[in-house]
């Protein structure tokens, strides 16, 4: 990966990161319409720079989100943009589902990036942690749909522009501090 594209990869997940607080705050001064735009830009953008050789996870992935986005838009115009992290956690949990049929899961996938000798624990490990993010992202796509629907806009960006973060990293460090007291 070129300098450029890890620099641009970067600033792109910082601005998906910064999303709903930018949503939040705009959202006090009008109808911002044009946060659907940047909201789907963005995310294109980030399929667009992803690993080709996941296209096959991918394709399906945009797929969902530009459908997901399209329905919001005709379901709820002004708001649209409030469907975004549900768009983007549904289409990841679509992803984590579709590889689990697969001979690799997901986080097989990218384990063997690192360590291209897997051991047979490690392919049982990777297939389970894949199903639990599979249920953490479904779980999460609830809760983003319940709070673009149903909560103030502070209500939802706090949750989607925090706690989800949040309560990822802790999966992530579970998953961290697990493997390394208990696997290696």
């Amino acid at each position: 990966m070129t300098i450029f594209r890890a620099s641009l990869t970067f600033l792109l997940a910082v601005c998906l990161v910064a999303f709903p607080f930018a949503a939040f705050w705009f959202s006090s001064f009008a109808h911002p319409y044009w946060l659907f735009v940047v909201a789907i830009a963005l995310s294109i953008l980030r399929f667009a720079l992803a690993e080709r050789r996941m296209t096959d996870l991918l394709v399906p992935q945009l797929i969902f989100y530009l459908v997901v986005m399209a329905l919001a838009l005709l379901a709820v115009k002004d708001q649209a943009y409030l469907i975004h992290p549900f768009a983007m956690s549904g289409s990841f949990a679509l992803i984590f589902g579709i590889s689990l049929t697969k001979e690799q899961p997901l986080i097989e996938i990218l384990a063997r990036m690192r360590q291209p000798e897997l051991q047979p624990s490690g392919v049982v490990y990777t297939r389970k942690l894949t199903l639990i993010w599979l249920v953490f992202l479904v779980v999460n796509s609830v809760v983003a749909a319940l709070t673009a629907f149903f909560a103030p806009i502070e209500i939802w960006a706090i949750y989607n522009g925090f706690l989800f973060y949040c309560l990822s990293g802790v999966l992530l460090a579970s998953d961290f501090l697990y493997r390394h007291f208990f696997v290696a």
